[in-house]
């Protein structure tokens, strides 16, 4: 099966977790989700510069966070679209339960938001360099993240039932 939608290289994929649905982002400036059930795009974002990355909520079909180039991050809530922070933000990513927001930024900053208020509940410093990538294990336990220093870091996450003050990378 082919997918045809984009005009430039796509940066990155996000599935659903039932996998009937594929997020594309792409240098062309565009989002684009589709339903594999029947090859057909069904909602499409224009943006004003090119995307880092873009990935869709495990738990919300509706909700999408995006990193832009030499733009803010956006939050994406049905069609209503909100800024998440003003740093410059590489990697945007949900947390598997699809409540919590990371960010990671070219000044080696990770940022831990909330999904409903939008606020930036934890940040913490863990390299000197942009963080290119980062990944939650499933179980939401683990974070790898990949840094332009070439350290790939493992870091325990906390609990996030707790005092957002109380929170620790480790």
């Amino acid at each position: 099966m082919k997918l045809k939608g984009h005009i430039r290289s796509i940066q990155s994929l996000s599935w659903s977790k039932c996998g009937r649905y594929l997020l594309s982002a792409s240098r062309d400036w565009k989002c684009l989700l589709w339903d594999l059930k029947f090859n057909k795009i069904i909602r499409k974002f224009n943006f004003n510069g090119p995307i880092w990355n873009a990935e869709l909520n495990p738990n919300d079909l509706s909700e999408i966070v995006i990193s832009l180039y030499d733009d803010t991050p956006k939050f994406i809530n049905n069609n209503e679209v909100k800024e998440l922070d003003d740093s410059k933000t590489l990697v945007t990513i949900f947390h598997p339960d699809g409540e919590l927001i990371f960010t990671g930024t070219n000044k080696g900053l990770i940022k831990i938001i909330s999904r409903t208020s939008l606020k930036v509940l934890f940040e913490e410093k863990i390299s000197n360099s942009s963080i290119k990538n980062i990944i939650i294990s499933s179980n939401g336990r683990k974070m790898a993240v990949n840094s332009s220093d070439r350290i790939i870091r493992q870091i325990s996450l906390p609990d996030f039932s707790t005092d957002p003050q109380l929170w620790e990378l480790e």
